[in-house]
């Protein structure tokens, strides 16, 4: 069942399919029809009460005006007028949209004098059918390895939708990758296509799933690694070329991350981490980037470069591979979150005097050095041992000297100014440092600024306020 309106005063028809039963879908089946005129000419207003419908066609009276009319334009079956290609027009096939006088009957310079317009698509064109044939068979012959490309007139022609010159390169090298034999799946195919392309363009724009990759011919996608492929996807100008190398290199990220998450998941080698993108990666390095998977909780690519990376530069500095000294931030990264400011240049100096070469060695570095650290300051009871200072990069110790040494240790370490602190946003009059606090582990102090502004609206007054004490924690020791 159909429905046919006209625009009141305006050259414009309306038909729509009702025989879905959800009144939410038939406004998507609107064909809109648009009497071209010329403007300089007059007005070209239907009226309602000159419209009928029975079965597939349409009449529609314009009393007030005939004068030169030049095309109808609709919007059936990608002829939206845009592209030139109205149904109605010189012969069913015109791209200039003039009107045969094998349409017209009468005197057509008459003003005022009324016309009525029947539109049919009760007909075929033996040419339009051809056409279709011909472009179905364009296209199939190229999915199945053919040497003539479709053009985007063949898809017009074959009513495949959407088929632009921005996309062609991408719809054919799809099609031809997935041999479709059908010309029913190339519309899905195309429309899978768009999708992909509109989101990688803009990430705003509907995220494909992953039954719309593979029905653009992207395998491997599945429900487990298409968030993460649309992550690298979206709004990122991704050429569809290259998505299956980025699906290979997802899920080679995904043994990363999976590991780091739980070490009973299968272990990465080498070429997960090349396959990953971090192409920095040394075999030779493997177990330590690996154990440290496991320590830490890593999901990122940059995470997992800026790993492999610290770990290297560790390597390198201890093996004469670099004069570089690692900062403490590279410690860090590689795992030793423990190491003070204070004590880089000793770690530094015990990595080259050892050539600690492995997270095992740095680590039994950083221990020592802790130990003879802790021993100085008193905080701990455990004696410093030969061992210890050798692995700490102290040279030429000797039993002869170690009760000597440890004895006067409490000499070797400096006290001193090292922190000079300012609020952010600091105000005149904010007393800043009315009240300080220092954690349980020494590594955080906290700031009163007893007459700052609050940021809370429950009071204005933020020196009162001890939720603002709370905000204004600062640094770290």
């Amino acid at each position: 069942m159909s429905y046919v309106v006209s625009a009141w005063l305006a050259p414009n028809i309306y038909k729509y399919d009702l025989s879905d039963l959800n009144a939410a879908n038939w406004e998507s089946t609107v064909t809109a029809y648009d009497l071209q005129f010329d403007s300089g000419t007059g007005s070209s207003m239907l009226v309602q009460s000159g419209l009928d419908f029975k079965n597939n066609t349409i009449a529609v009276g314009n009393p007030y005006n005939s004068t030169n009319l030049q095309s109808i334009v609709t919007n059936d079956s990608g002829n939206d007028g845009s592209n030139s290609l109205p149904i109605f027009g010189d012969g069913d096939v015109s791209s200039d949209g003039a009107i045969s006088s094998d349409f017209v009957t009468g005197d057509v310079s008459l003003t005022n004098s009324g016309a009525v317009y029947v539109l049919s698509s009760s007909g075929l064109s033996s040419d339009r059918v051809q056409a279709a044939i011909d472009a179905s068979n364009v296209i199939l012959a190229w999915a199945a390895g053919g040497v003539t490309e479709p053009t985007v007139t063949d898809y017009l022609n074959a009513s495949i939708d959407n088929v632009t010159a921005e996309n062609l390169s991408d719809i054919n090298t799809q099609i031809q990758s997935l041999a479709h034999t059908d010309m029913a799946n190339v519309q899905p195919m195309t429309d899978a296509i768009n999708k992909i392309l509109a989101y990688t363009t803009d990430a705003t724009n509907p995220t494909p799933t992953d039954t719309d990759y593979s029905l653009a011919g992207i395998n491997e996608v599945d429900s487990n690694n298409a968030d993460t492929l649309n992550g690298y996807v979206g709004g990122q100008s991704v050429a569809v070329s290259d998505l299956p190398a980025l699906v290979t290199q997802v899920d080679h990220l995904l043994v990363l991350r999976d590991y780091s998450a739980d070490a009973t998941n299968t272990e990465p080698i080498l070429d997960n981490f090349t396959g990953a993108g971090i192409i920095t990666s040394r075999a030779i390095n493997l177990a330590d980037y690996n154990s440290e998977l496991v320590n830490q909780t890593l999901t990122t690519d940059t995470e997992f470069q800026a790993l492999v990376d610290a770990i290297n530069a560790l390597d390198d500095y201890a093996d004469g591979s670099t004069t570089t000294a690692p900062s403490l931030a590279t410690y860090h990264t590689a795992g030793f979150d423990e190491l003070k400011e204070v004590n880089l240049a000793v770690i530094n100096t015990a990595l080259v005097n050892n050539t600690q070469t492995s997270l095992s060695d740095v680590q039994t570095a950083v221990s020592a050095l802790d130990t003879l650290v802790n021993y100085a300051l008193d905080n701990t009871s455990t004696t410093p041992t030969l061992d210890d200072y050798a692995n700490a990069g102290v040279t030429s110790m000797s039993t002869s000297i170690l009760d000597y040494l440890n004895s006067h240790m409490d000499k070797e370490k400096r006290e001193g100014f090292t922190h000079y602190l300012k609020a952010s946003n600091a105000h005149a009059s904010d007393s800043y440092g009315w009240s300080t606090a220092i954690s349980d582990d020494g590594s955080t102090v906290a700031v009163l600024g007893r007459y700052a502004p609050t940021t809370s609206s429950a009071t204005d007054d933020g020196g009162q306020s001890i939720s603002t004490a709370a905000k204004a924690a600062h640094g770290k020791k």
